[in-house]
């Protein structure tokens, strides 16, 4: 479930990021920015809170696909330190590209 909503929310951001460069491919470093500004949001752990918490017993898929959909309709704008990030990433930054590199534990370097 985690994984789900993680994933979403960080196309979303990418989206903001990058919806006005629809003529300029997509960079690897677009990408990390788009990750890690989620990574370091109030957003990600309240979701990864509730997950934490939600109780799946109950009739089925059913409640668990209804977790998801309300934990991805948190919305970023109520993240004050999230825009405050994406406000502040030069265009410069999303536009260079990079090697994707992972650290000894297979985790996105930053």
């Amino acid at each position: 479930m985690a994984y789900i909503v993680d994933l979403i929310h960080v196309l979303e951001i990418l989206f903001t990021l990058t919806s006005n460069d629809s003529e300029k491919k997509l960079t690897r470093r677009a990408i990390k920015v788009a990750f890690n500004a989620y990574h370091d949001s109030n957003m990600m752990r309240n979701a990864h809170a509730q997950i934490k918490d939600f109780d799946c017993k109950g009739p089925g898929r059913d409640v668990v696909l209804e977790k998801v959909v309300s934990l991805v309709r948190m919305s970023r704008i109520d993240d004050v330190d999230l825009i405050r990030a994406i406000r502040n990433i030069p265009r410069s930054e999303l536009e260079r590209d990079e090697e994707w590199h992972t650290d000894d534990d297979g985790r996105q370097a930053r």
